[in-house]
C-alpha cells in the first residue's frame, strides 16, 4: 500500500472514530484542501505523540507503518541526492 493511501486510511478511521477531535483539527490529516509546506494541526498532533492518550491500537498501528514508509521515503531521497552530488562532481 502507498503511503498516500495509508494516510487517507489513517484519516478515515480517525474521523469516523473521534470526529469531535478530527473536526478540532480542521478536518484534515494529508488531504488537505490546498498545498502547503507546513504540516496540518493533525500530523502535529500524531507527531507530537499524544495521540496515545486515545489508547487505540488501530491508530498506532497506521501511524507507526505511515512513520515508517516516511522513513524510508526520506532516506531515499537523501541517498539520490548524494548519488546525483557524487556522480556530477568533476
Amino acid at each position: 500500500m502507498k503511503l498516500r493511501a495509508l494516510q487517507q486510511e489513517l484519516e478515515e478511521y480517525f474521523a469516523k472514530t473521534y470526529t469531535k477531535k478530527y473536526v478540532e483539527f480542521g478536518g484534515y490529516f494529508h488531504i488537505k484542501p490546498h498545498k502547503t509546506l507546513t504540516k496540518s494541526p493533525m500530523q502535529h498532533y500524531f507527531s507530537s505523540g499524544k495521540y496515545k492518550e486515545l489508547n487505540d491500537p488501530k491508530l498506532e498501528r497506521y501511524w507507526k507503518e505511515i512513520k515508517k514508509r516516511e522513513l524510508y521515503w526520506n532516506i531515499t531521497a537523501m541517498v539520490i541526492i548524494v548519488l546525483f552530488y557524487v556522480l556530477n562532481r568533476e
